[in-house]
């Protein structure tokens, strides 16, 4: 489900507005069988306790963007091709360190956000709580 508002700006108090207004909309909403995913937006962080059973992931499209233009498209290629949709602990290991031979600002920014918030390794039941370090 998606669901979509039109506010004057993303800022804490319109997160509060739109979350507490899709919680009544949607009463089961603030479960664990619940994903809300984002582009880590500061005032939706803020505004997190409205549905604080949900579980948090962050959109991977947007991480992938903050790759390239900050980092240069070798740096998104080295994701995209090693590290994002890999499924095996060590690949994904692997892509960290080709990453880092590219770019290892690029291999920083990634290690400072939990894998269980974006990497497909940890989604669908896989262990939430893979780190890399784990790896």
């Amino acid at each position: 489900m998606t669901a979509w508002a039109l506010v004057e700006g993303e800022s804490e108090p319109s997160w509060r507005w739109f979350l507490s207004h899709l919680h009544t909309a949607i009463p089961n909403l603030n479960s664990p069988m619940t994903a809300i995913m984002s582009d880590r937006d500061k005032g939706l962080r803020a505004a997190d306790n409205e549905i604080p059973l949900a579980n948090r992931a962050f959109c991977v499209e947007h991480i992938s963007r903050n790759i390239q233009s900050n980092h240069g498209v070798p740096s998104l290629v080295a994701f995209n091709t090693h590290i994002r949709f890999s499924l095996i602990g060590e690949r994904v290991r692997t892509g960290f360190a080709k990453l880092r031979d590219i770019s290892p600002q690029a291999a920083a920014y990634l290690e400072n956000i939990p894998l269980a918030l974006w990497a497909t390794l940890s989604f669908g039941g896989n262990d939430t709580a893979t780190t890399l370090q784990t790896l």
